[in-house]
């Protein structure tokens, strides 16, 4: 069979049957684990979305702050998603990626460290614990985000000699065929199958 032919492999895959190799892959089953390391090598997406640990980070962090209240979950998902849309710009490098990555999550580690020094009792040692938190956690969003301007700072002075070089330091990403829009969202449902 030549490699037109062939479909993806998460096209021909049912949720029903990755929760069930991921089960036994989880319980030690070796030809379990010989078989997911399969799916993953033959599809990228499943194993940057399945491992996307920003996004596990976020989700979590959102968890913690909205302890369950559906409304402000979804709220607030919406809000990190036009953050990162705020913060993004076209043709973003890996690192640079990785630095919008750590302001996200360091921006919700200060709102979650600045909810509970709010409902901490005053005056306790949790209210001592969390007030720490919340000045750990400040500095640490105030150091993400000047690793990234800076990043963009040395990207943009990279990308002006460049123009004037005539030269493409920064290539744009390739768009790819049509099936990467279906295999991503397959990739995102069995995501949630695989960590929920």
């Amino acid at each position: 069979m030549d490699q037109t032919t062939i479909q993806p492999p998460l096209l021909q895959l049912s949720e029903q049957e990755f929760r069930g190799i991921t089960q036994a892959a989880n319980a030690g089953d070796r030809n379990a684990i010989q078989r997911l390391r399969e799916l993953l090598e033959e599809s990228a997406t499943l194993w940057q979305t399945v491992g996307d640990l920003a996004t596990h980070a976020i989700t979590a962090l959102i968890g913690l702050i909205t302890k369950g209240e559906s409304v402000f979950r979804e709220s607030l998902h919406k809000s990190m998603q036009k953050l990162r849309a705020d913060l993004s710009r076209p043709n973003m490098s890996c690192l640079e990626e990785l630095c919008l990555n750590r302001v996200l999550v360091a921006w919700l580690q200060m709102q979650l460290a600045d909810q509970q020094t709010l409902e901490a009792a005053p005056d306790t040692a949790l209210s001592r614990y969390w007030y720490q938190r919340q000045s750990q956690a400040s500095r640490l969003f105030d150091q993400a985000v000047k690793s990234l301007s800076q990043l963009r700072k040395v990207n943009l002075a990279g990308e002006t000699i460049a123009a004037w070089n005539g030269l493409k330091v920064f290539p744009t990403v390739e768009q790819q065929d049509h099936n990467v829009g279906q295999e991503m969202l397959q990739a995102q449902r069995f995501q949630k199958v695989a960590c929920g």
